[in-house]
């Protein structure tokens, strides 16, 4: 069985890499994206975060969650009239935060 820490960890490095390419993607793979983007960004903050928040494993999967779940709205909103405008400066951002946090969970797991 995987682990569900690996399975996030390729979850936000996907997102990482598809957000950054969110430009240039077709419509259907930003939605699936977006799709895959939803759900482990409301297990990872709505699941396992809320019920661990005491625990430093629990605060990392809140804060990654969330930006799992602001990149998958961006995903979902891209087809609105002037929004990729608006949020062009913070696909970096979101790329960013993503990378750190699946860096930071893949290489916690493999020094385990």
């Amino acid at each position: 069985m995987i682990p569900m820490g690996t399975v996030m960890a390729v979850c936000m490095l996907l997102g990482a890499m598809g957000i950054a390419m969110v430009p240039i993607l077709p419509r259907v793979l930003v939605i699936a994206l977006g799709s895959l983007l939803l759900a482990a960004g409301l297990w990872n903050a709505v699941w396992y975060g809320l019920q661990h928040f005491n625990a430093f494993w629990g605060q990392m999967a809140f804060w990654s969650g969330i930006a799992m779940l602001v990149s998958s709205f961006v995903c979902f909103r891209l087809n609105r009239p002037g929004f990729m405008d608006k949020v062009k400066p913070l696909l970096p951002v979101l790329a960013l935060l993503l990378l750190g946090f699946g860096g930071y969970y893949g290489w916690t797991i493999y020094n385990l």
